[in-house]
């Protein structure tokens, strides 16, 4: 996680704010940095920590135990809406690049796309446990090209008919998928849109939103205001909607639990699933299940259309055979529930409600404490959020080697649970990975300034550009 001023997971601006410019970084005065932009990185940089190192539950509201499960989906689409945020500050803030500036404000971002996915491709090689969101990231910001002009009004109508559309969409591609072997996807780059926890079809009414707002003056306190009050409206709607639709439509099969559901990993493998055991209230009879990423778990019934091969793939089923037919994958929850990384219309406005409050949050915050001269209380996450593709990077591959140091050591005690040590996933770990970042990047920017890789990907894109 799967799951990145500039963009999110991009190289932020320089201090003195030029990346903040026009598109080619030269007719606009140096702008200020966003201070509460930085913090709202840095807030989803530690959740993404969270989400990835500390084997967070399940978030049930009911719960005070799983309050920590908030960190799983709701990082990662933070980062996508502060990707589109990021995207128009870099490309002329409130006023969208004009004609002599366009091309260049477009090289600007393919190249930081391109960067990514290239980035992404090699996170890949070191087989870091999560699922890497670079790619999808990349996907998302080449898609911001045609419409980098637009105005805030066009990009939100637009976001609103991706969040309305293409989840459903996207349920019903995947349902005619599994019933007839012969249609694909459109190979990788049709997977990126279509599968895993990032789906670019749906996610790409984060970054429209995000593009939308910051077209906006985000220095005003009505913007501000704006923010966090839709954003807690949104979530409520999206939430609410669903927790109301899915009491009265309850799931027609049980055993198609999605992610974020009540099972429980044992850290070992089998033939018949890896290792998961079902948790209270759950009946996962007759179903093989698959760890996700951030913890989220998959349940397929055997002999159903998604159902999963021996060696725990998931395979295709012959169409016309029981269970075959694209109706039966289709449940209620694929629709209306709001599940972390579900992709749903519920979940896209709920957890891009919770990104636009914390956005919102964090700028008025940030506000708050200059005028009081107190910006030092959040200095520390703001430097973390200055520099996430740096800190992604160097998560996943710490996450890497904790990991394989992990089942080393399982290894060494003949297997079974006890041989898991806090390095698997724990809280203990995420306070590891906090603490490092929370020292290690305010002094990094003291001494050095932007992050290595946002240096990197930066004069990358500016060379292209003045070329």
């Amino acid at each position: 996680m799967t799951t990145t001023g500039a963009e999110a997971l991009l190289p932020a601006p320089r201090p003195d704010g030029s990346d903040h410019g026009t598109a080619a970084g030269t007719s606009a005065a140096p702008r200020v940095r966003l201070a509460g932009v930085d913090l709202a990185r840095g807030v989803a940089v530690l959740g993404m920590f969270a989400a990835h190192a500390a084997a967070a539950p399940t978030l049930l509201a009911a719960d005070p135990a799983t309050w920590g499960g908030v960190v799983h989906g709701r990082s990662s689409i933070l980062f996508a809406t502060l990707a589109g945020v990021s995207v128009a500050l870099m490309t002329g803030r409130t006023t969208p690049p004009g004609d002599g500036e366009v091309v260049a404000a477009r090289v600007r971002v393919l190249v930081r796309a391109a960067c990514l996915f290239g980035l992404g491709g090699l996170l890949q090689l070191v087989s870091t446990p999560v699922a890497v969101i670079l790619e999808h990231y990349a996907v998302l910001l080449v898609l911001c090209v045609p419409v980098l002009r637009w105005r805030p009004r066009r990009l939100l109508l637009a976001a609103a008919a991706v969040a309305l559309l293409a989840p459903s969409l996207r349920v019903l591609l995947q349902a005619a998928e599994g019933a007839s072997s012969w249609l694909g996807y459109g190979g990788q780059l049709g997977a990126l849109a279509l599968e895993g926890p990032y789906p670019v079809l749906v996610w790409a009414a984060f970054v429209l939103a995000g593009l939308a707002v910051g077209r906006c003056d985000l220095g005003a306190a009505r913007v501000r205001r704006a923010l966090v009050v839709g954003g807690v409206a949104l979530a409520v709607l999206g939430y609410g909607a669903s927790w109301a639709v899915t009491q009265a439509v309850p799931s027609a099969d049980p055993a198609a639990v999605g992610a974020g559901s009540d099972l429980a990993w044992d850290g070992s493998s089998s033939s018949s699933g890896p290792g998961l055991v079902p948790g209270a209230g759950v009946d996962v009879t007759g179903s093989t299940c698959q760890r996700w990423s951030e913890g989220a778990v998959y349940c397929a019934a055997d002999d159903g259309p998604s159902a999963f091969n021996p060696d725990g793939t998931q395979g295709t089923p012959v169409p016309g055979e029981e269970g075959g037919g694209w109706r039966s994958a289709l449940t209620a929850d694929q629709f209306l529930g709001a599940q972390a990384h579900s992709a749903t219309t519920p979940e896209v406005l709920g957890s891009g409600g919770v990104a636009l409050a914390v956005l919102g949050g964090c700028l008025w915050l940030a506000a708050a404490l200059a005028r009081r001269r107190a910006g030092w209380l959040v200095a520390p996450v703001a430097a973390v959020g200055a520099m996430p593709l740096t800190a992604y990077c160097v998560h996943a591959v710490a996450l890497a080697l904790t990991s394989h140091l992990a089942w080393d050591g399982l290894d060494a005690q003949g297997g079974g649970q006890e041989g898991q040590s806090w390095l698997a996933g724990s809280w203990q770990l995420w306070a590891l990975f906090a603490g490092t970042a929370l020292v290690v990047c305010p002094l990094w920017g003291r001494l050095a300034g932007r992050g290595p890789l946002e240096r990197l990907v930066s004069w990358a894109a500016g060379r292209a550009a003045r070329a």
